[in-house]
């Protein structure tokens, strides 16, 4: 009997790490969302903060903000921007795969597999982002010389403003008027226009391609284009599964949407860089897994951390757990990055592969 090899071992002992990893990520998440109305509705600044009223609202569309006038309830419209999380989590736990399904699979070490359900997926893509987001603006900074900055907060400090309540609301509604101005619009409108005009050649390749698949294309890009016959990244992996013009606008609305965080707030130009990257990122997982992909990822970036952060200020014994929090993504983050890097020299320094075998036809 053989011994196992070094990546066999390696295999093994990374699998239940992986597991207990992504486990307590995903706990964490909903630990974050339970954290949201309980320091919002049970804490004095809280209810104090609640009763106020929203007069303005920020909205994109195509990549350009606009301001509408409003009058709503602070603590109706973050009970609103909370509802929507909700959603978007509750639909994660189906989106592709039944998260138990997954589940299953991943303890059974069938890891590739496991990431077909999005909340499973999640971790590593927000975890990854963050590490390399955080390494992009040390070098940019420190190396370049390119400063960073970072956000402005609401107000100038006088009693009574509650800042912190001001700016982890503001940030909490930017997922999603952010992402649905920024990605779900244009790609969405690329999709449908693209299915419209080529329908009927789909449909002679692939009968599967209805109204009705064209209708769900802003919402489930991929499904989509597996009912039409069309390479997915589900099917055909994140490289073929994206076609060109997709890629195109992935690119142009992530350089759209570094710009805009340029200009505000106290933002350096390597902000640009890194935003626009997160913004390539947030476009790629929205049409490999649908509208709730790019929401929740900008959540984690906006609301995850911002709410441990303001919860451990009125509840002192979360203190630990927002250190913990940090140090667990950034650490599972930077292996990611460690093993993408380690699996991409291993597949350069292969010899070259036969001829791979025909795929669904792909999107010009």
């Amino acid at each position: 009997m053989t011994a196992p090899s070094v990546e066999e071992s390696l295999k093994r002992l990374l699998g239940p790490l992986l597991f207990v990893s992504i486990l307590f990520l995903v706990v964490t998440y909903f630990v974050a969302m339970v954290l949201g109305p309980l320091v919002f509705f049970s804490t004095a600044d809280g209810l104090t903060v609640s009763q106020r009223t929203v007069h303005r609202l920020p909205i994109v569309i195509f990549g350009a903000y606009a301001i509408i006038n409003v009058n709503i309830n602070v603590g109706s419209f973050f009970l609103g921007i909370w509802l929507v999380f909700f959603a978007c989590f509750f639909i994660a736990l189906e989106v592709r795969e039944n998260i138990f399904t997954s589940l299953s699979k991943l303890n059974r070490g069938m890891i590739t597999a496991s990431f077909r359900n999005y909340l499973l997926f999640m971790p590593l893509v927000t975890s990854f982002s963050l590490a390399t987001v955080l390494l992009m603006e040390w070098f940019l900074e420190r190396v370049l010389g390119f400063p960073v900055g970072g956000p402005s907060v609401p107000g100038n400090g006088a009693p009574g403003e509650f800042r912190e309540f001001q700016f982890f609301l503001e940030v909490s509604y930017a997922p999603i008027v952010e992402e649905i101005g920024f990605r779900i619009i244009p790609l969405g409108v690329f999709l449908v226009v693209y299915f419209f005009l080529v329908r009927s050649q789909i449909r002679s390749q692939g009968d599967g391609c209805s109204w009705k698949s064209v209708a769900i294309s802003p919402f489930y890009p991929d499904k989509a284009k597996r009912d039409c016959g069309l390479a997915s990244v589900d099917s055909a992996g994140l490289l073929r599964g994206i076609s060109v013009g997709e890629w195109v606008v992935i690119f142009a609305t992530a350089v759209v949407f570094g710009l805009a965080h340029y200009p505000f707030g106290q933002w350096g130009p390597a902000k640009f860089a890194s935003a626009t990257l997160v913004g390539v990122v947030l476009g790629v997982v929205y049409l490999a897994y649908g509208f709730v992909a790019p929401i929740l990822l900008h959540w984690f970036f906006n609301y995850y951390f911002n709410i441990f952060y303001l919860a451990s200020n009125y509840f002192v014994r979360l203190s630990p757990l927002m250190f913990l929090v940090y140090f667990v993504n950034l650490l599972f983050g930077l292996f990611i990055l460690v093993a993408i890097v380690f699996t991409f020299v291993r597949r350069v320094g292969r010899k070259p592969a036969s001829k791979p075998e025909s795929v669904p036809i792909s999107m010009v």
